[in-house]
């Protein structure tokens, strides 16, 4: 009866071990992203791929004799270098970037396509570029974010997730948590490289905007 017991007490320890451990981390396990760093980092980033992409025409050129011959489906350009940085953090410092720039094309090419193109059609205005433009001044509160945190959801094992948690901290002290999916091209394509992923938010911007006013109000 003594071991039954004692045999309990040691299960429910092992319990309580494993449900302070998880709340530890879910309450402390966040990232701050530093706000000029990643515009940096993001910015010259592009200016490589627009680079890359200069050569690989040059390249072309050179070896099928001209521009109007570039278009051969079988040319292959040199490799080019893969990094090794979780796609997740990275689709988020592209999306930090271009709220904080202001730079549509960059905030748009962060969410599912199917997903934004709902959300600018939601408005009468013709200008799905200046419709872009205000959501960002929404989210931005017209440009008075101060930091951001980022904090990927994991599971009751501590497993990955694709629910992303940015806590928006802005010029007047006032926060914004904004809970959102991400998924990758892969997922959505049913291909299996998990390692070369490209993520995008598959989370509505007019919801994560709702989010924010009610964190607010």
């Amino acid at each position: 009866m003594n071991k039954s017991k004692t045999l309990i007490a040691m299960g429910f320890m092992v319990i309580a071990v494993i449900v302070v451990y998880w709340a530890f981390n879910v309450k402390m396990n966040y990232e701050i992203i530093d706000i000029q760093d990643s515009q940096n980092e993001v910015l010259a980033e592009m200016e490589a791929i627009n680079q890359y992409v200069q050569d690989t025409n040059e390249w072309m050129n050179e070896q099928l004799g001209g521009e109007e011959n570039n278009d051969v489906a079988f040319s292959h350009a040199p490799a080019k270098t893969q990094d090794n940085e979780d796609p997740k953090v990275k689709l988020i410092k592209y999306f930090i970037t271009g709220l904080t720039i202001k730079n549509t094309d960059l905030f748009i090419s962060c969410f599912n396509p199917e997903t934004i193109s709902k959300d600018l059609f939601t408005f009468d205005n013709p200008d799905k570029n200046e419709v872009a433009l205000d959501l960002i001044k929404q989210m931005t509160r017209e440009g008075k974010i101060k930091e951001i945190h980022y904090k990927e959801n994991r599971g009751f094992l501590n497993e990955s997730t694709n629910e992303i948690t940015l806590t928006f901290i802005y010029e007047d002290g006032q926060e914004a948590k904004v809970n959102f999916t991400v998924e990758s091209f892969n997922d959505i394509h049913d291909e299996q490289d998990e390692e070369h992923s490209v993520y995008v938010i598959s989370t509505s911007a007019l919801t994560m905007i709702e989010q924010i006013e009610t964190a607010l109000s």
